[in-house]
């Protein structure tokens, strides 16, 4: 059948990076978490060695994976420390390990001390997700001390980044909060990538950059296409079914067979109508998406025997996906899994 293929642009992705720097002046920690959002975690993580200040994970193993890749620069684990997961991590943690975890509970430390000389700490400002509160902030500190671990950073998340007004309530309960830890030189951030356009102060000591450093933000452009290719083509009379289910031709049909399904994270059910690029063509999705299988409308569409049939890039935007599958961007970039290769340039 052949393979989902994904593309990534690795030159447009440090461009974007570069765009992000040029307008906040402060540290960039690229956020590279869940496979680097569907872009491949060592890939993107090489790419950047040199251009991000830090990265950021959710897990022990990506944090190791990505270490193991030769990337140099600090390492945030943004998940909080559980005891299953730090017994599996097998790198020797020693004092010039370039991986940080994250406390959330002063129930951590005992899990963190004699294997980390340095953590970071997460604070609860109102997202309520993740974090120690601010009424509990200083006594985790002092216990962390107590046991010789240093606090290398805190941080928060918004849940609301792009409202400043929302972002602002917040920010005022983590500033107070912390301010005494920055005048001793612990690193504070709380900005990703929906808050890249709030005011500087803001911006503190480091943004988390994710899913604007991929490609959808007001100065980054998308890294990443999706293409596979087209198993047969069938004319279908008007009245005949196409698919599973009840959906039937409108009329007479030209129906493309495409190789990708619901078993490659290509979603089975739209909220939209969803679409797939074919020749500078948008084609109609039309019946059930199967395992293995979509069925596309190219009526009209000039074929030449050895079509590449975009998912996404191609005339097929990550935000039209997103709406076809009633969802977010974030959702779309890290779905297409299994039986993918991956093709990088630049």
């Amino acid at each position: 059948m052949g393979l989902l293929e994904v593309d990534v642009d690795l030159s447009r992705l440090k461009t974007n990076v570069d765009n992000v720097k040029s307008v906040v002046k402060t540290d960039f920690c690229a956020v590279v978490k869940a496979d680097a959002y569907g872009h491949g975690l060592t890939e993107v993580g090489r790419a950047l060695n040199e251009k991000a200040d830090e990265f950021a994970v959710a897990t022990f193993d990506e944090a190791q994976t990505l270490s193991e890749s030769g990337v140099k620069k600090p390492i945030n684990i943004l998940g909080c420390t559980d005891a299953d997961l730090i017994d599996d991590f097998s790198v020797n943690c020693s004092t010039t390990t370039n991986i940080i975890p994250t406390v959330c509970d002063i129930s951590e430390v005992n899990l963190l001390k004699n294997r980390f000389s340095r953590v970071n700490v997460k604070l609860n400002t109102g997202m309520n997700r993740l974090g120690v509160s601010i009424n509990e902030l200083d006594l985790l500190i002092s216990e962390l001390t107590r046991c010789g671990v240093t606090v290398n950073g805190i941080f928060t998340h918004f849940y609301k980044g792009d409202d400043v007004n929302e972002a602002e309530r917040q920010f005022i309960a983590f500033d107070a909060a912390t301010e005494k830890y920055a005048a001793l030189g612990v690193k504070r951030h709380c900005c990703a990538s929906c808050c890249l356009g709030l005011p500087p102060k803001f911006h503190l000591d480091m943004v988390r950059c994710g899913i604007a450093m991929y490609g959808y933000g007001s100065i980054t452009e998308p890294v990443m296409s999706v293409h596979t290719s087209i198993l047969q083509v069938m004319d279908v009379k008007k009245g005949e079914h196409i698919s599973y289910g009840d959906y039937v031709a409108p009329r007479d049909m030209k129906i493309a067979a495409v190789r990708v399904g619901y078993a490659d994270g290509y979603r089975r059910k739209n909220g939209r109508e969803r679409f797939v690029g074919i020749n500078g063509k948008l084609c109609p999705v039309v019946g059930q998406i199967c395992m293995d299988i979509t069925l596309a409308d190219v009526t009209g569409v000039p074929l030449y025997g050895c079509d590449r049939v975009y998912l996404l890039g191609g005339g097929v935007s990550g935000e039209m996906l997103a709406e076809s599958y009633d969802t977010i961007v974030y959702e779309v970039l890290t779905s297409f899994k299994g039986r993918i290769k991956r093709n990088y340039f630049g």
